[in-house]
């Protein structure tokens, strides 16, 4: 996940959803990016849950949401990482519209969900933590980038950069403007 630019995870589980169904939905098919750059939208990067949720009574769902985090102040961290833009489509990505708002994650709840995250086919233990603390580094990362301001990054200035071209300038002949100072001398002469 941390390599790849798509930062792309499976999303497995259940959703409660008293809306959809009286009991647990199971995520199918579920996909999470995480910190993927927006193209449309300069310094901001989006997390994404996409997946299907299905009943035990055969009621299909399709989840798609969106986290939106901006370069900016610190103070709006935790609202960026914390909401959630969601649609509800039936059935499938192109199904009508059943529903759409928006989740707010609390801090016991972000807590909890953080147990639940697993590394999977490490060959040990040290593997297992390795990869754990990759992720937190990158998660953490990623944050501190985003709202570090001055301290994230010191300076948009690259040392190493070539030199920029020349261009000439594309301008009218000068004029001058001869005035008089407050004391009646004039600032510039025609001699």
């Amino acid at each position: 996940m941390v390599s790849d630019p798509a930062h792309q995870a499976p999303l497995a589980g259940t959703v409660i959803a008293p809306g959809l169904s009286p009991n647990p939905l199971t995520i199918v098919d579920g996909q999470f990016n995480l910190f993927v750059e927006n193209p449309n939208q300069v310094e901001t990067r989006n997390m994404r849950y996409r997946m299907t949720l299905v009943s035990t009574e055969g009621g299909r769902w399709y989840f798609d949401g969106f986290k939106v985090i901006r370069t900016g102040d610190v103070t709006q961290t935790w609202h960026d990482s914390s909401t959630l833009y969601i649609t509800i489509r039936k059935n499938d990505p192109a199904g009508d519209v059943a529903g759409t708002g928006i989740m707010i994650i609390e801090p016991e709840d972000f807590a909890r969900q953080m147990t639940t995250m697993q590394v999977l086919n490490a060959q040990s233990v040290e593997q297992r933590l390795k990869a754990a603390a990759e992720f937190g580094k990158f998660f953490a990362g990623t944050l501190f980038e985003s709202y570090g301001g001055i301290f994230a990054r010191p300076t948009a200035f690259d040392p190493k950069a070539p030199p920029r071209k020349r261009r000439p300038l594309r301008v009218g002949a000068p004029v001058v403007y001869p005035f008089l100072a407050k004391d009646g001398v004039p600032i510039r002469s025609e001699e």
